[in-house]
């Protein structure tokens, strides 16, 4: 990419406009029309009837089994493997186009140090990579051979051992001595007063941490020395590209295998995740020296629907895990399902998978603890619940907690269940309230929309000098278009009402109703000062245009809601059957 420049934005946009999705799709995946729509097995997940969903006009496919989705550079990255650029070369070549870039806004020149950071990062992995060849890596072999790491897994996480920098790193981020301060920022160096530049992993088994699209951010180091003076372990610090916060350990191996896994076990350290991928546990994750947070979760469920959280057996697990449940319980929807797995005292997942293997392991995975067990039981321990006292404080505990439960279902089975422990039925009445207010914060608002305002104007116009032109929408739904953030939506859909309500209403008639109404006497005016359509057929024909085009504005908001929805929560099924209606319209 040209120095200074990116990818510009209009050129991206047009060139998923001119793209034909279903020939791009075709030439990797058998496509069969069905009606608007192209169908197909889904290529990201193992199913036996179609639900991999292609629509040419919208540009967009989408699998209602496993909800990947997107426009022609997401199937390529997703389905290739490639990253964005790489996507961005292969359709312009596919169409014959020149790539066009523009200069870097302060935005995007914040994103190419991000990208020259990642290609430092990776140079840097590579040579740590490296000092596997030479004798002074003797120590740190001996220390993964103890620890009963074998070749393939080494290679699998590619780990690393932290030597003296080579002359071609030194190089690299000599080139870079105006952005030292971010290369100090990121974790990797140190400068010190004589400006000579220190690895801070030097002596240190070396572990990338990558983000969901590979990337390395950061690493983690485990020392071969046995001081005692320095930190047996060190994790970079956070800095623009990572945030221990946002990051998974070992999700990027998980997901290249099997994009959405059936589910996931969440351990404490990257030592765990590695010693169970050699034992083929496959979907295992791990947090970087931090509580489990709510961009953790999202990242959990955008890939599966169940997850294993492992903990330590004493009372610090415990108290990781109350404080685990009190994270999830706000993302546990009907669908989804959260299990705690408690070890035995002295024992980690890296211990206890080398002393029983992977079938118990997983047996225990099996017998792990539900959520509603782990949530009743805490309490029941802390309670007495023979006497009606202890009952009223279970419920003034218990009943919060569940209220925060988004999925209508699940919740209403934990309140059956505390109403069963109580023995006093509480669900109806309290169940009420809290969904009344879940649906009001989830209803969908659609952004401004510019341009598209414009529509609107011409509506309020037409309707001011023709009242009578609702008459050809006797079906419209003022409802549904309420929440549509257009400039002079209200004001028209209330001009449309008093338009159908009094049949026989004119102008006059509404300039007296509208009066104080800044924008409706603002259009009025325009609309005599230009002599605003004057053929009564012309009208009426632009009147039905902008109708249809403020239905399709509605639809496409929707569309795009869902999606949003999708891509941080999920669907459900109601809100799945209804992106498919508007996939097939017509």
């Amino acid at each position: 990419m040209l120095k200074n420049k990116k990818i510009s934005n209009e050129f991206v946009k047009e060139l998923i406009e001119i793209t034909d999705i279903v020939e791009l799709i075709q030439n990797d995946i058998n496509l069969q029309e069905k009606g608007k729509n192209y169908v197909a097995l889904c290529p990201f997940h193992k199913e036996k009837t179609p639900s991999f969903t292609v629509n040419k006009e919208k540009r967009f496919y989408y699998c209602f089994g496993c909800s990947s989705h997107g426009n022609s550079i997401d199937f390529l990255m997703n389905y290739k493997g490639v990253g964005f650029v790489e996507a961005i070369k292969e359709l312009s070549e596919m169409n014959g186009l020149e790539i066009v870039y523009e200069e870097l806004n302060n935005f995007s020149k914040r994103e190419n140090f991000k990208r020259i950071f990642y290609g430092i990062l990776h140079e840097i992995n590579k040579t740590f990579i490296d000092s596997w060849k030479y004798s002074f890596s003797y120590s740190a072999k001996r220390y993964l051979q103890r620890r009963g790491l074998d070749q393939n897994t080494i290679q699998h996480f590619s780990i690393g051992f932290g030597s003296i920098f080579d002359d071609k790193i030194k190089k690299k981020i000599i080139q870079m001595k105006n952005y030292s301060h971010h290369l100090k920022e990121i974790g990797i160096i140190k400068i010190n007063e004589k400006g000579r530049i220190l690895n801070k992993f030097h002596n240190r088994i070396t572990f990338p941490i990558r983000n969901r699209r590979g990337m390395i951010v950061a690493f983690g180091g485990r020392t071969i020395l046995n001081d005692h003076i320095q930190p047996k372990y060190i994790n970079s610090p956070e800095s623009v590209i990572f945030k221990k916060g946002k990051i998974l350990y070992g999700m990027y191996e998980v997901i290249k295998e099997q994009n959405h896994p059936s589910k996931l076990l969440v351990v404490e350290g990257y030592m765990d995740v590695i010693s169970l991928k050699q034992f083929q546990i496959n979907y295992a994750v791990a947090i970087l020296g931090t509580s489990l947070t709510e961009n953790h979760v999202k990242t959990i469920f955008k890939f599966t629907n169940s997850v294993v959280f492992c903990f330590d057996g004493d009372q610090a697990g415990y108290s990781a895990a109350w404080r685990t449940l009190k994270i999830i319980i706000s993302y546990m929807e009907d669908d989804r399902q959260a299990r705690f797995m408690f070890l035995p005292n002295g024992y980690d997942p890296d211990k206890i998978i080398r002393e029983e293997g992977k079938e118990k392991f997983e047996k225990r995975i099996e017998k792990s603890h539900l959520l509603s067990y782990f949530l009743f039981n805490r309490f029941k321990k802390k309670i007495d619940l023979s006497n009606n006292e202890g009952k009223a404080r279970f419920s003034t505990l218990v009943s919060p907690i569940i209220y925060k439960i988004p999925g209508y279902v699940f919740k209403k089975c934990m309140f059956n269940e505390l109403s069963h422990i109580i023995g006093v039925s509480i669900q109806d009445r309290s169940i009420k309230k809290p969904l009344k207010s879940t649906i009001q914060k989830k209803s969908p608002k659609i952004k401004k929309l510019g341009n598209q305002s414009r529509t609107i104007s011409i509506l309020i116009k037409l309707l001011i000098k023709n009242p009578n032109f609702v008459r050809y929408f006797p079906n419209f739904n003022i409802s549904k278009y309420e929440n549509i953030k257009l400039f002079g939506i209200k004001l028209f859909l209330k001009i449309f009402n008093i338009c159908r309500n009094y049949p026989e209403i004119d102008s006059n008639q509404l300039e007296k109703r509208f009066n104080n109404d800044v924008l409706f006497r603002k259009l009025k005016e325009d609309s005599e000062n230009h002599n605003f359509f004057l053929e009564k057929k012309i009208e009426r024909r632009i009147f039905q245009d902008a109708m249809f085009h403020l239905t399709s504005i509605a639809v496409n908001e929707r569309f795009n809601f869902l999606i949003s929805k999708e891509r941080k929560i999920g669907l459900n099924i109601k809100e799945k059957e209804e992106v498919l209606r508007i996939t097939s319209r017509k």
